[in-house]
């Protein structure tokens, strides 16, 4: 089985027995650069593409959908039943519990199901769960009365660096992850995908050094 973006067939438990006899590989490449991948000259028979996660790799953080290369791979050994593989995988990484915290109650629903077209239902409840949780949130904040001056009388022109972002910081989260490579050091920038891609390189090769996919229920 083969993880890549241009697969049209969904991961479920049902291709256990294709990674048990074959194993699971990833399309690694950047996500900055996927016209430039020969996907075509690529295909295996056995492309699966993933349901909707989170990404927790230290360029990604927060994104849907867009999984580092060993994200992905936990997250298909998981789903078709390989746990203890998945864990190992994410275990060479800092960030990696990160990735369970945030994607755990997926995984767990999309493990459960019965085939392809079951993780896909799932997928859709989660998607129409985050919709009405953003609608609610919108009419929350249209329903908060900010003041549009400060609180000493004054008319707030000193302020224009801020103006119209008053209330902003309290809706913004800081990614945990950012400049931790695999063995702990802090790394450069997080936005820099180059540098992400060469840290995630060096903890796939420890994890396919420490990851065998067996029989593991």
């Amino acid at each position: 089985m083969c993880l890549s973006p241009a697969a049209t067939h969904v991961v479920s438990p049902t291709d256990r027995e294709l990674v048990a006899r074959a194993g699971c590989a990833v399309v690694n490449c950047s996500w900055a650069r996927l016209d430039d991948v020969p996907f075509r000259r690529l295909s295996s028979g056995g492309d699966r593409l993933l349901p909707f996660l989170v990404a927790s790799n230290p360029t990604k953080y927060g994104q849907w959908y867009t999984l580092s290369s060993a994200e992905a791979l936990a997250a298909a050994l998981y789903i078709t039943g390989f746990k203890a593989d998945a864990l190992a995988v994410m275990a060479c990484f800092t960030w990696g519990d990160s990735f369970w915290q945030l994607n755990t109650r997926y995984l767990d629903a999309y493990a459960a199901c019965a085939d392809a077209p079951a993780v896909l239902a799932a997928q859709q409840r989660f998607m129409d769960d985050i919709e009405r949780e953003r609608e609610n949130r919108a009419k929350e904040d249209r329903s908060l009365d900010f003041p549009t001056s400060s609180s000493d009388g004054s008319d707030g022109s000193g302020d224009s660096e801020d103006d119209g972002h008053a209330c902003s910081g309290a809706f913004r989260v800081r990614n945990p992850n950012a400049g931790r490579g695999p063995g702990g050091s802090e790394g450069g920038s997080a936005e820099e995908e180059s540098s992400g891609d060469e840290s995630e390189d060096e903890g796939l090769d420890a994890a396919f050094e420490r990851t065998h996919v067996g029989e593991d229920t």
